[in-house]
């Protein structure tokens, strides 16, 4: 019960900073910014047991009447479309909460209830109200316009420099592989407690720009600035060959082709794509095309007939 009673308050202190935020001098792009961090570490505190709940309760007290004496009282809005109703204090609060629908399970409602006719304005999205931190944060309209994140976890720290590209397996929700500007890529298992470095993949000379992982997820393919692309074993990380078209253009973006895994493309500096065997490592006659700039990012459309390149 106490801890349902933090998690509670926790949610009322969200909801009146909300309320407060546009008052904020803060640059507008970070209003959302705030609120996502506050609302961590509310639910980090809220999880923590051995607090008077009093104290809880006396703290959002004294946030609201601090909140109103810099900022001053919230006039109370005559419109009800919008779900929100301000006033000052802990009658605010108390106001908010009661204008939040409540789920009943079995039976629905009808269709010139009150409930119904919220639920037809947020959309058919009728948040409890133990979701009432997430709507006040998506601007009441949706739960999942803006989700707001529990908590973050440092789970990896091998690599030297930035991170720049992480990408699941295919249909594998435990390997996850990320490259780095330090030259290396790194493939782990996100399944177990701690996660664990399942490969190393290091090879490249200069800061790794892309990688891909293959159909089956057998190979991974990655790029450099270097100049050269590399095959790699996803399971020993060992490199199983090393493609370079001798243009000493630096390689930004790879894919492998979906229905055939033995051909892969690759965009680099020199505004060229190419597309390149794998079992030979040479260049596909007739596979290359020039940009009107750098080639940043490469995708096959859903027929697999077509490759999409952003350029520079």
């Amino acid at each position: 019960m106490e801890k349902k009673e933090a998690v509670n308050v926790a949610q009322q202190v969200l909801a009146l900073d909300t309320r407060y935020n546009a008052c904020r001098s803060l640059p507008r792009q970070n209003h959302m910014l705030y609120l996502r961090r506050r609302n961590q570490l509310l639910q980090e505190n809220a999880t923590r047991g051995g607090r008077d709940p009093s104290i809880r309760r006396g703290y959002l007290h004294l946030r609201a009447q601090i909140l109103a004496a810099k900022y001053g009282h919230l006039v109370k809005s005559n419109s009800r479309s919008t779900g929100s109703m301000r006033g000052s204090g802990r009658h605010s609060l108390q106001l908010s909460m009661e204008s939040l629908p409540v789920v009943r399970e079995g039976g629905g409602r009808s269709p010139g209830s009150r409930d119904h006719r919220r639920e037809s304005l947020l959309g058919g999205l009728v948040p409890t109200r133990s979701a009432e931190a997430s709507r006040a944060m998506a601007g009441d309209t949706s739960l999942a316009e803006h989700y707001a994140f529990c908590g973050m976890h440092h789970i990896f720290d091998r690599h030297k420099d930035a991170v720049i590209a992480i990408r699941f397996a295919n249909d594998d929700k435990s390997r996850l592989a990320c490259a780095s500007r330090d030259g290396t890529l790194s493939v782990f298992n996100v399944s177990t407690e701690p996660p664990s470095l399942l490969a190393t993949l290091s090879g490249h000379r200069r800061p790794v720009n892309d990688f891909d992982w293959s159909v089956a997820n057998e190979v991974l393919v990655s790029v450099s600035s270097d100049g050269t692309a590399r095959l790699w074993d996803s399971t020993t990380g060992s490199c199983l060959r090393e493609i370079s078209d001798g243009n000493s253009g630096r390689a930004l973006c790879c894919r492998f082709h979906p229905n055939n895994n033995n051909l892969v493309a690759i965009g680099n500096s020199k505004s060229q794509v190419k597309v390149f065997n794998v079992s030979t490592g040479k260049a596909v006659k007739g596979g290359s095309s020039k940009l009107a700039s750098a080639a940043l990012c490469l995708a096959f459309d859903s027929t697999h007939s077509h490759l999409w390149v952003g350029g520079q």
